[in-house]
């Protein structure tokens, strides 16, 4: 059950494109290396916090700690049907169509203020202090799909408390990569980690669809096998 966590974890990572465009907005700030530090460590100590509180609700529910449940394998197979159905709506041509008349309001929007407008966070990670940025890192890594259901394979086996916080610490060390990385490449070098960064981040965008189609196919693909895996 705890092995796959390392999927899972590594998925969580690669689908986070938002902590690359963070990372890279506090990079071109001064004093970059304390900031960033400061939004790794509000991430993680959420993160973790939230996790362990979730996993304490699934123990005392006990919906996941039985050993003849099969309420992990619906966990994976919902997860995964979310995903791929998700994936194949961007697909879609409404979807196309939708977003192209959200985006015309957004631009009409825009267009009628005297200012360029920004996205809240992006204005909060370019001009807040430690603390904001610190905080921001904390609301923008709440537990998503693939967390909840590591969290349920976590309290599915029956682990002590020690040992369920130490996976749920190595489970996010490797889900916050995409910001723990570069935060130790910015204590020794911060001009080159700001200039790779930049480059994953443009090649990201340029293979934007193509990539999150790949990785939610794999995603989703994954999590619906497991699921019909683990039926009894």
């Amino acid at each position: 059950m705890v092995a796959q966590l390392v999927p899972l974890a590594i998925l969580s990572a690669i689908t986070s494109p938002t902590a690359i465009a963070a990372v890279l907005v506090i990079l071109n700030r001064p004093r970059a290396v304390a900031l960033l530090a400061g939004y790794a460590i509000g991430s993680f100590v959420t993160s973790v916090a939230v996790g362990f509180g979730i996993i304490a609700v699934f123990d005392a529910t006990g919906t996941f700690s039985r050993p003849t449940s099969s309420a992990n394998a619906f966990v994976d197979l919902v997860a995964g049907a979310l995903i791929l159905l998700s994936t194949a709506w961007l697909r879609s041509s409404r979807s196309a169509r939708w977003r192209q008349r959200a985006a015309a309001r957004r631009a009409a929007r825009k267009a009628r203020r005297r200012a360029p407008s920004r996205g809240r966070m992006t204005r909060l990670l370019r001009g807040g202090s430690v603390g904001i940025v610190t905080a921001l890192g904390a609301a923008m890594h709440l537990p998503g799909l693939l967390y909840l259901v590591a969290l349920a394979d976590i309290a599915h086996a029956q682990l002590t408390t020690a040992a369920a916080l130490a996976v749920l610490v190595a489970f996010n060390v490797v889900m916050l990569l995409p910001i723990e990385l570069p935060l130790l490449a910015a204590i020794r070098d911060p001009a080159w980690t700001r200039e790779a960064v930049a480059r994953v981040d443009a090649f990201g965008r340029r293979h934007e669809r193509t990539g999150l189609l790949l990785v939610a196919l794999v995603a989703g693909g994954y999590l619906v096998a497991s699921g019909l895996a683990r039926l009894p």
